[in-house]
């Protein structure tokens, strides 16, 4: 804890509504001021900042745009906690202490809102959590009223139902349960059917932000443990990561947790006011350092859209856009899978910049030797590259894990790992 802050926390607890300066620390000696008021962030693939723990810093992310103020006017904030995308890229932020939900489009120009303080259909007491399923209804963990609503694209009223605890934040998984964390009683994640029939319950720590990954396995924040966990779809917990402190890769009171195409995890390390950044086995990658003594730069909510740029909701009321520099990958499946050999398969974007790949392959996720041996160029477009490489002299009836790798002068980039098995 930091003294001397009146930091928001828990549900229930007290929210700061000061409008500090935003500085944020990019690079050495070198300052942003990014403004004033309650924040929004918007990053893509990460920027390191620069603190006594952290040795090299590590820039992979510009800044493209900004909107939004403190107040209650439309476009205007008040301690917003969540963050969803619709499948337009339309940006909707849970504007908790304002009771209300706002839309805004790519370019961050308002466009509606929904909702009044109160315990009515359609009415909120402090909505903490927003999610958007296939079909881009909207569900909010109505917080202080106890329940979670829905609605339609339109922000029209559809149903509801009561939860057994306070809920917090929620996940969609795919076959349309709500995994719901919740800020008290004797669990930490309840997992209720599309209907609001409650189907299970996961009994764990304090629990705040949670995400699903590619292989619909279920990440959970552990704000009381400073801890991060996975879960499969059948509630068996596999492995967990963090630990307190202000360290790289360690949290202090995080709150949320977002899942990019390659499944790194970005956590909002809200005591340490900045988002950290992880590969899919829970290892640290990179941070955005904001300054502690801004109560209003701590990250409540994340969010990802489909070129993985990464939305970072603060408790001040400022959204900022950032596109990723370092090259955007994707791993493909396998083709021509025989006894000795396979085809690998992948797209990368260079996002600008001179890019040179290669996939990386072994029995295990720990690969083991590279194809080609020396990274290949794809020049410096900004759309996305088809790449494939051939495997031979592989073993019968084994399966091998692979992924697509690229790098630039901003960094490197890892594709989701992809298995084959030979015939």
């Amino acid at each position: 804890m930091h003294s001397g802050i009146d930091r928001p926390g828990l549900a229930g607890c007290p929210i700061v509504h000061e409008q500090p300066s935003h500085l944020f620390k990019s690079l050495g000696l070198n300052w942003i001021t990014l403004g004033f008021g309650t924040l929004v962030l918007m990053f893509a693939v990460f920027v390191t900042g620069i603190s006594p723990s952290i040795a090299k810093a590590e820039v992979d992310s510009r800044f493209s745009f900004s909107f939004g103020s403190y107040g209650e006017g439309n476009g205007q904030f008040k301690t917003p906690q969540d963050i969803a995308l619709d499948s337009s890229g339309n940006v909707w932020i849970a504007d908790t202490s304002n009771n209300r939900i706002q839309k805004f489009n790519s370019k961050g120009e308002y466009l509606s809102q929904f909702g009044t303080k109160g315990t009515g259909n359609g009415q909120f007491k402090e909505p903490y959590g927003i999610a958007i399923d296939a079909s881009n209804n909207i569900w909010i963990a109505d917080t202080f009223n106890n329940r979670i609503q829905k609605f339609n694209s339109k922000g029209e009223y559809l149903s509801q139902f009561g939860t057994a605890s306070l809920p917090y934040h929620l996940v969609i998984d795919s076959s349309g349960k709500l995994w719901i964390t919740v800020q008290s009683g004797l669990f930490g994640v309840l997992i209720y059917n599309s209907g609001g029939i409650l189907t299970n319950a996961l009994k764990s720590g304090h629990q705040s932000g949670i995400a699903m990954d590619s292989n619909g396995d279920i990440w959970v924040v552990d704000q009381s443990e400073n801890r991060v966990q996975e879960f499969n779809a059948n509630y068996e917990i596999l492995s967990e990561f963090g630990t307190e402190g202000e360290e790289a890769g360690q949290f202090l009171l995080p709150r949320n947790i977002a899942i990019d195409s390659g499944d790194n995890m970005w956590i909002g390390d809200f005591g340490n006011a900045r988002v950290q950044r992880f590969d899919p086995e829970g290892e640290y990658l990179s941070q955005f350092l904001g300054e502690k003594e801004e109560p209003s730069q701590e990250p409540t909510g994340i969010a990802i859209d489909s070129s993985d740029n990464v939305w970072v909701v603060e408790e001040g009321a400022r959204v900022e856009k950032w596109i990723p520099n370092r090259p955007t990958t994707t791993t493909e499946a396998a083709s021509e899978v025989i006894s000795k050999a396979a085809t690998m398969h992948g797209t990368v974007n260079p996002n600008g910049l001179a890019t040179a790949y290669r996939f990386e392959v072994g029995t295990t996720t720990s690969y083991g030797f590279s194809v080609p041996v020396t990274d290949k160029g794809i020049g410096s477009g900004k759309s996305g590259v088809e790449v494939s490489e051939e495997l031979a002299g592989l073993k019968s009836k084994t399966t091998y894990h692979f992924r697509v790798v690229a790098t630039n002068a901003e960094g490197t980039s890892y594709g989701k790992d992809e298995t084959f098995t030979t015939k």
